[in-house]
């Protein structure tokens, strides 16, 4: 595996919500739909928008 398959793989389990699968309280952007951690996010880390 090259390092762009890596990095392929690695945006998609980040995608996925992999990367918060210890948070508590997930929820998603209300802008592009990506996996958020609603106890420690105030904006969302994909897009910039202010979660609610």
């Amino acid at each position: 595996m090259d390092k762009q398959e890596k990095c392929a793989l690695m945006q998609e389990r980040i995608d996925n919500g992999d990367i918060f699968s210890k948070a508590k309280n997930k929820d998603t952007c209300p802008n592009c739909g990506a996996v958020t951690d609603k106890d420690n996010d105030n904006y969302c880390w994909k897009c910039g928008e202010k979660l609610v």
